[in-house]
């Protein structure tokens, strides 16, 4: 589903085989993060790039319905 109408429950529950809690470096070099993981790997910058452009568009959407992300 990838509508204007899902709610978070359903786009977890979509990306449930993916989901990770993982800690990685942050971007600054100076500690770590903790993250969720959403999707696979890509074997190709490029194609982990538009996925994240498509998975930001979905969430996004979703977030902002429910008053999670503004």
């Amino acid at each position: 589903m990838s509508d204007e109408h899902e709610t978070a429950a359903e786009f977890l529950t979509d990306r449930q085989d993916f989901l990770q809690f993982r800690v990685v470096p942050d971007h600054i070099g100076e500690g770590y993060d903790v993250v969720l993981r959403l999707d696979g790997t890509y074997s190709h910058r490029k194609d982990a790039v538009d996925s994240l452009g498509q998975l930001y568009d979905r969430f996004s959407t979703m977030a902002r319905k429910e008053g999670i992300y503004a």
